[in-house]
C-alpha cells in the first residue's frame, strides 16, 4: 500500500508538471517542446483518472490501457493540429505569392531602376529597366561595384556621398552621370536608404533618368543669365537717364520756385497759373528721378546711411511744414500728437524722405476735408510714429502690393476723390530705408473707404 501511495504521488506530480510546463511553453514560444509537453499532460491526466477511478489492486492492469488511450488522443490531436497548420501555411503561401506578384508587377511597370547594394556597394539586385536606361542586362551588373558605372568625373563626389550616408544612416540623394554600355553619359538621380539586417546592412533605392530635367535647367540658366544682362542694361539706362535729367529738372524747379517766391504778387493770374503748373511738374519729375536713382542704388550697391542723433519730433514737424500748402489745397485737417523730445540715431535725410512719402500718400488718398493724424511715441527701446488718414482705405489685395517696386495701386472709378499720380516707388523705398535702420513698416486698414494707417517702428 505504501508503494502504491508513493506511485500515486509521483503520477500526480508528473501531471501537474506537465500541465504547468505546457501552459508556460504555450505562452512563450510555440515549437516542438509544446507538443512533447502536451503529451505529458495527457499522460498525467490518464494516470490521474486511473488513480481516482480504479481500486489500488487493479491500478496496474488499467494503466497500460489508459496510456494507450492517451497516446491515441495525442496522435489524433497532432494530426488535427497538422491539418490545421497545413491549411494555415497554404493560405500564408498564397498570400505571399500574391504579394510577390504585386511587387513584381510594380517593379516591372515603373520607369525608375530599382537597385540593392551590399555594404561594399556591390550590386546584389537591379531591376530589368536598367537595360532601357544603360543598355546593360541585369546579369551584366550584378556582383559588380556600382562605382564601376559612375562617370569618372563624378566618381569622387559619389563615393563621398555613399560614405556619408553609411556613417549617418541618413537617406541618400545624389545627382551624377552614369556610363551607358554604348559609351554615353546619362544624368541620373540616385535615392535610397539603409536597411539593416542584424549586423549586416544593405542600401535599397532607385535610379532615375533626369537628362531632360538637366536640359531644361541648362536652358533656364541661360535665359536667367540673359535676363540678368538685360536687367543690368535697363538699370544702367535708368541710372544714366536719371542723372542726365536731374540737373535740368533741378534748374527748372528751382527757377520756377524762385519766381513764385519773389514775383508771385507781380504776375497776372494766367501767367501765374502756368508757372505753378511748370513748378509742380518739375517737382514731380525731380522726385521721380531721385526715386529711380535710389531704386537703382538699392539693387546695385545698396543705400549708404549716414547716421547721427536727431530729434525725430523736429524732423516730423519740418516735413509737415514742407507740405502745408498741400494740406490747404486739399482742405484737409491735421492733428498732431507728438512727444516733445524723441532722440534717435538715424540718417536724417532718409527718414525725412520716408515721412514725406507717407504724408504725401495720406494727402493724395484722403478725401477733401478729411483728417490726417500724425502721432509719435516712445516705448521702451523703440519709437513709433503713425500717420493715419480718413481716406479711401485699402483692400487686402492692395495691402499685399503696397511695398513692392512699382507697386502703384490703380483705383479705377475713384479718381475724383483722390490724387492718383505717382511712380509706385515711394513706399518701396520707404520700406528699404526703414529696414536698413533695423526698423519695420506696415499698413493697416479695415477696407475700402475706412481710412488707412502706416506704422513705423525704429530702434532708439
Amino acid at each position: 500500500m505504501d508503494s502504491l501511495l508513493f506511485f500515486q504521488i509521483i503520477l500526480l506530480i508528473a501531471f501537474f508538471i506537465g500541465l504547468c510546463l505546457s501552459i508556460q511553453r504555450y505562452r512563450k514560444k510555440k515549437n516542438i517542446f509544446r507538443i512533447i509537453l502536451i503529451f505529458l499532460f495527457f499522460q498525467g491526466f490518464s494516470y490521474l483518472l486511473a488513480i481516482v477511478l480504479t481500486p489500488y489492486s487493479e491500478i496496474f492492469q488499467i494503466i497500460p490501457f489508459l496510456s494507450a488511450l492517451a497516446i491515441l488522443i495525442f496522435v489524433g490531436g497532432l494530426i488535427a493540429f497538422n491539418i490545421r497548420l497545413e491549411k494555415k501555411i497554404e493560405r500564408t503561401t498564397k498570400d505571399t505569392e500574391d504579394l510577390e506578384q504585386k511587387y513584381r508587377n510594380l517593379v516591372l511597370n515603373i520607369v525608375d531602376v530599382i537597385f540593392e547594394l551590399d555594404k561594399n556597394l556591390d550590386i546584389s539586385y537591379i531591376s530589368p529597366q536598367v537595360y532601357d536606361l544603360f543598355h546593360y542586362n541585369p546579369s551584366e551588373m550584378i556582383s559588380y561595384n556600382i562605382t564601376k558605372f559612375i562617370y569618372p568625373d563624378d566618381l569622387m563626389e559619389i563615393k563621398k556621398g555613399f560614405s556619408r550616408n553609411s556613417e549617418k544612416e541618413a537617406p541618400l540623394f545624389m545627382e551624377c552621370r552614369m556610363v551607358s554600355k554604348k559609351g554615353g553619359a546619362i544624368d541620373v538621380s540616385i535615392r535610397g536608404s539603409i536597411v539593416k539586417n542584424e549586423e549586416e546592412y544593405s542600401i535599397i533605392g532607385v535610379i532615375r533618368d533626369i537628362s531632360n530635367q538637366k536640359k531644361v535647367e541648362k536652358i533656364l540658366r541661360k535665359e536667367y543669365e540673359r535676363l540678368k544682362e538685360i536687367n543690368a542694361i535697363r538699370s544702367d539706362l535708368i541710372r544714366r537717364t536719371s542723372h542726365e535729367l536731374k540737373t535740368p529738372l533741378i534748374s527748372l524747379f528751382s527757377s520756377t520756385q524762385y519766381i513764385l517766391d519773389t514775383y508771385k504778387d507781380k504776375l497776372d493770374n494766367e501767367l501765374l497759373k502756368y508757372i505753378q503748373i511748370i513748378n509742380r511738374g518739375g517737382k514731380r519729375l525731380k522726385d521721380l528721378t531721385s526715386n529711380l536713382l535710389d531704386a537703382y542704388n538699392i539693387e546695385s550697391t545698396g543705400l549708404k546711411l549716414t547716421k547721427k542723433r536727431v530729434n525725430l519730433t523736429e524732423s516730423i514737424k519740418n516735413c509737415i511744414t514742407d507740405l502745408i500748402f498741400s494740406f490747404e489745397e486739399r482742405k484737409l485737417y491735421l492733428k498732431e500728437d507728438l512727444e516733445e523730445h524723441v532722440i534717435v540715431e538715424i540718417d536724417q535725410s532718409r527718414i525725412e524722405q520716408v515721412i514725406l512719402n507717407l504724408l504725401s500718400n495720406a494727402i493724395k488718398n484722403n478725401v477733401p476735408k478729411g483728417l490726417i493724424l500724425v502721432k509719435l511715441e516712445q516705448k521702451n527701446d523703440k519709437v513709433r510714429f503713425i500717420i493715419r488718414d480718413t481716406g479711401i482705405g485699402l483692400t487686402e489685395h492692395e495691402k499685399s502690393r503696397l511695398f513692392k517696386k512699382f507697386g502703384k495701386i490703380e483705383r479705377n472709378g475713384e479718381q475724383a476723390k483722390i490724387i492718383t499720380e505717382g511712380s509706385g516707388l515711394g513706399l518701396y523705398l520707404s520700406k528699404e530705408i526703414i529696414e536698413l535702420h533695423g526698423g519695420t513698416i506696415r499698413a493697416e486698414s479695415e477696407g475700402r473707404n475706412k481710412g488707412a494707417a502706416f506704422i513705423v517702428e525704429l530702434p532708439i
